[in-house]
């Protein structure tokens, strides 16, 4: 069962209004539409449109896998080591993040980042579409006794969250895998508090585009991006789409979606991330690393922070 605290953050995601605790459900008070929990975290989906789905499943797919493998483990060392120390320099230098914040990670998967923060007092939420990462992050959560978290299973399209809720709000390579953009940046714009942070990492759309057209990326240009879909989605049937529907973006691009959104200034700068590179031969790995580093020709990531 939820705690009040964390029922008054909630929201039906359909009406956006408040909803009840019944036994087992959650009750919207103005549509009457009902949810259910399973493995003990709300499952707040509506209707869902198709680019969300092929994400969902492919996504659930993964971390299925990794939790019969107990793979999430050795996942969790590996972030630990090698990404977080990167991420959490540069979520700082936008907000300090403690005792009494209230942080939202969309996409969260497994909450790694999301549960660094927990051990520092901070109230983390967490929302998913997949299951199987959920399961995953609860299990971390009790085996490091965090207490103040809360995982929500949602579309980030259609977030079940209150207006003016969020101090921060982290997605880390999450917004790009919905076809409207501009929709999940307008959801984040709703939720997060005045003077609140945004904090995204989104493909950049460079000439590093073309190493991920191996897992089905698909390049945000008018025509380009239409045919790409119809190949991946159509004629594929999203079967070389490893990660789900995904998008990369220049700058420009997601400047103007933050500024639609209702962000006044929003800042797109290279993000600092350690680089696997894990299908170039070894011999090619140092100079394409100096190349991502270097050239915003080759950067594999965006940056894009914003304050409400």
């Amino acid at each position: 069962m939820l705690s009040k605290s964390q029922l008054r953050i909630l929201v039906c995601p359909v009406c956006k209004f408040v909803l009840r605790q019944e036994k087992r459900r959650l009750i919207c008070g103005k549509c009457g539409e009902e949810y259910g929990f399973k493995y003990g975290f709300p499952v707040l989906i509506p209707e869902i449109t198709d680019d969300v789905k092929l994400s969902m499943e492919k996504w659930d797919a993964i971390y299925e896998k990794k939790l019969k493998t107990k793979e999430y483990l050795k996942d969790m060392d590996d972030y630990q080591l090698n990404h977080q120390p990167k991420i959490v320099e540069q979520i700082d230098a936008s907000k300090k993040i403690g005792k009494g914040t209230v942080y939202l990670e969309i996409g969260c998967g497994p909450g790694y980042l999301g549960l660094y923060y927990g051990k520092k007092g901070s109230m983390i939420i967490g929302i998913d579409f997949s299951t199987s990462a959920l399961k995953i992050a609860q299990k971390f959560a009790k085996r490091f006794g965090i207490k103040n978290t809360l995982f929500v299973c949602g579309d980030i399209t259609q977030m079940p969250f209150a207006n003016d809720s969020f101090d921060f709000v982290y997605g880390g390579g999450t917004i790009e895998h919905f076809k409207n953009t501009k929709v999940v940046l307008t959801e984040i714009y709703r939720i997060l508090k005045k003077g609140g942070v945004s904090f995204n990492t989104v493909p950049c759309l460079n000439l590093g585009t073309l190493y991920r057209f191996r897992w089905g990326n698909i390049p945000n240009i008018p025509v380009v991006r239409q045919i790409f879909e119809f190949v991946n989605l159509n004629l594929l049937k999203g079967k070389h789409m490893s990660f789900g529907y995904e998008l990369s973006f220049l700058a420009s691009t997601l400047k103007n979606l933050h500024k639609v959104a209702g962000f006044k200034k929003t800042d797109i700068t290279r993000f600092d991330t350690y680089l696997v590179l894990e299908s170039l031969p070894s011999w090619s790995k140092r100079l394409f690393t100096y190349l991502c580093v270097k050239s915003p020709l080759f950067w594999p990531m965006h940056k894009a922070v914003a304050r409400k």
